[in-house]
């Protein structure tokens, strides 16, 4: 353990069994660390053997506090990568890293923390988990590290949201991320402040979590489908869809292969999904309305109503053309010579 604080980082080529079989270990290590997840992302406690003693411990701390940080070569397996904002990994992505590591050494260290574990302390990773990962899958046994002092859970977890601003993280992750600095009495505004966004798309990102475990899953098995700017627009209208509305809306979206919106402000209605059968034997009842003499009189008067809500922005210009089309364009001409001979009566009177 002493070669922790004086060893110079060692590079461990690629063997050639690790090679032949790296997409195996590239999809193992990642489901190693998911496993190893707790739900709220805590990890479960380290045994002893991964444990740091105190007194490297209080060496370490030493020269953090000279320093303000210390670069360790730190032993692979002692460091645990449960707490993380990513919750999955892309094996693909992950081999990629591999690769590069294994060509092109470590570029950028990961940054971890001391936390005290029992009668010991456990090094947590807070950025850099994918490249430790790569470095487990080449077979490495140690890793180069910046320890940082951390004064708080709540500095942990900026620095972790900050560091995975630029990576290709998940929104729901980044959304939890968010969530969980509000759990710990942050509002919309600070958080906005601590990592360069507008405090109401953190109140839009917040949002997102209270989606149901199910909808959450879709989100992440239809990725391509269930886009962050999907997600976002979903947010920005208010609060989410009650009970099952919303999962039943998001299964029918991966029936039809697309995404959409519907509202869900009580302003505007909700809208709900209608059967073609029943939507043709309301629009057979709609013109039965308009049809006649009678009927003429009744469409005069409803298209008259129309135009009266839309003015006062009841309904969209789009929504009335698609109304007028639909039910008054084959009355029009009837309604406009009644409309003039209404008018050449009161004339004559």
């Amino acid at each position: 353990m002493k070669a922790l604080l004086f060893k110079e980082l060692i590079m461990v080529s690629i063997s050639k069994s690790a090679s032949a079989n790296l997409e195996n270990m590239v999809k193992g290590a990642g489901r190693a660390v998911s496993k190893s997840r707790r739900k709220g992302g805590r990890a479960r406690s380290a045994s002893n053997d991964k444990l740091l003693n105190p007194q490297l411990y209080k060496k370490l701390q030493a020269q953090i506090e000279e320093h303000g940080k210390t670069l360790q070569k730190i032993p692979v397996d002692m460091i645990d990568l449960g707490e993380n904002i990513r919750t999955r990994y892309d094996d693909q992505k992950l081999e990629t890293l591999a690769k590069s590591l294994a060509s092109d050494g470590l570029i950028q260290f990961p940054s971890l923390c001391m936390r005290q574990a029992g009668d010991g302390y456990r090094f947590v990773c807070r950025n850099g988990h994918r490249r430790i990962l790569a470095a487990k899958i080449l077979g490495w046994a140690h890793i180069e590290c910046a320890i940082i002092p951390f004064q708080s859970a709540k500095e942990e977890l900026y620095h972790s949201i900050n560091a995975n601003l630029s990576e290709d993280v998940f929104y729901l992750d980044m959304a939890h991320a968010y969530d969980e600095a509000a759990r710990m009495g942050e509002a919309d505004k600070e958080i906005a402040e601590r990592v360069g966004m507008n405090a109401r798309t953190i109140g839009w990102y917040r949002r997102l979590t209270k989606m149901s475990a199910a909808c959450q899953n879709l989100c992440r098995q239809h990725p391509d489908l269930f886009t962050a700017t999907w997600a976002i627009k979903l947010a920005r209208q208010g609060e989410l869809p009650e009970g099952a509305a919303l999962e039943e809306m998001m299964q029918e979206m991966v029936r039809e292969g697309k995404s959409w919106l519907r509202s869900n402000d009580p302003r505007k209605g909700k809208t709900l999904k209608i059967s073609p059968a029943k939507k043709r034997q309301a629009n057979q009842r709609i013109r039965q309305m308009f049809s006649g003499r009678q009927g003429q009189d009744q469409a005069g008067f409803a298209k008259d109503l129309l135009e009266q809500l839309k003015d006062a922005g009841y309904i969209t210009n789009q929504s009335f053309d698609k109304i007028f089309k639909a039910f008054f364009k084959e009355n029009q001409s009837a309604m406009v010579k009644k409309s003039l001979k209404s008018r050449s009566s009161s004339k004559r009177a």
